[in-house]
């Protein structure tokens, strides 16, 4: 393998992360698992479930009273899909479509 074909996921992933800190600038590219439609009206506003079993990870929920990603700790076992792995994925999902949505209000 070349070095440089593996350095250019690391050079699109810093790219990224750097671009959504600046400008929170998410798009369904960064990831396919963001279907719009899906995430913005559903799961986004679904209530924060932490499961019911005895695990303990850390995951971050969509609160839309606050307009932000919050964390939470999952306990596995039920829940819902308002439950992300990262704060990126939800910032993507949930907090980016917000924004769009208050500026086409206007």
């Amino acid at each position: 393998m070349k070095p440089l074909s593996l350095l250019i996921p690391v050079i699109l992933f810093v790219f990224c992360v750097c671009d959504f800190e600046v400008k929170l600038n998410c798009t369904e590219q960064h990831d396919d698992k963001f279907p719009a439609e899906l995430y913005r009206e559903k799961i986004c506003q679904m209530p924060r479930i932490i499961g019911s079993c005895k695990l303990k990870q850390k995951r971050y929920f969509y609160n839309r009273t606050a307009n932000e990603c919050l964390v939470f700790y999952y306990q596995g076992c039920g829940g819902n899909r308002n439950n992300f792995k990262t704060k990126l994925y939800c910032d993507c999902a949930c907090v980016q479509h917000a924004i769009e949505s208050n500026r086409s209000d206007f």
